[in-house]
């Protein structure tokens, strides 16, 4: 297996991923910063190195501010929130940009974009009261993520791993501010971090499968 293919990606990701999550009791650890961030820095080489054009290049940069957000957030999660939200709303709007390259809409697209659309309403609405002195900036991300579930079920030919990745992204968020805002959530962390993780992995393949990387052609079957 070389170290740049496709399978060590996912092998090296799961490996960081599962690592985190088992020494969640423990977090912050010592280097726990690093280690959370690993699985996001990871699919932002995948990204470069086996995505083509544009694509790529804006999924990578869209993990890589996802790396961020998870440095921010591990580190402080109070007094860094802040930044963190930021960080992973730039993101958003990388995903965004990668998800719609081409449009297409079906009729169960349509059902399902409402779904997310409704979602983001119904959220929005629930913590608008709770969310204090930030408000606004949670309320613009809320309006930022919906758009990017929309998004990823607008975007055609998206791969429906994409729309997946999308929508446990959204929840992953939602218990965040679920949990911050309104009410504790037993096992929070864990249920966080699983979707999160599984959200960013489906999200990478999602992308990898809408945009394959272009096969050299086969040298026995020229003319």
């Amino acid at each position: 297996m070389r170290l740049n293919s496709k399978p060590m990606y996912n092998v090296l990701y799961c490996l960081c991923a599962i690592v985190f999550i088992l020494f969640l009791p423990f977090s912050p650890f010592f280097l726990s910063w690093l280690i959370k961030a690993l699985p996001a820095l990871i699919l932002a080489g995948l990204s470069r190195t086996h995505i083509p054009g544009k694509p790529g290049k804006m999924l990578s940069l869209g993990f890589l501010f996802s790396a961020a957000g998870d440095i921010f957030l591990e580190l402080d999660p109070d007094q860094l929130f802040i930044f963190g939200l930021g960080t992973f709303l730039v993101a958003h709007l990388l995903y965004i940009r990668v998800f719609t390259f081409r449009r297409h809409l079906t009729r169960h697209r349509i059902i399902l974009v409402a779904g997310i659309i409704l979602y983001g309403l119904i959220l929005a609405i629930t913590l608008y009261p709770a969310a204090g002195d930030i408000r606004p900036a949670v309320m613009v991300y809320l309006c930022i993520i919906t758009i990017m579930g929309v998004c990823a079920g607008i975007g055609g030919p998206n791969h429906p791993f994409v729309i997946l990745g999308a929508i446990l992204f959204v929840i992953s968020d939602s218990l965040i501010a679920v949990n911050r805002f309104l009410v504790p959530i037993p096992a929070h962390n864990l249920m966080i971090m699983i979707t999160y993780y599984t959200a960013q992995w489906f999200i990478a393949t999602g992308v990898l499968k809408t945009h394959p990387t272009p096969q050299p052609p086969d040298a026995h079957g020229k003319a």
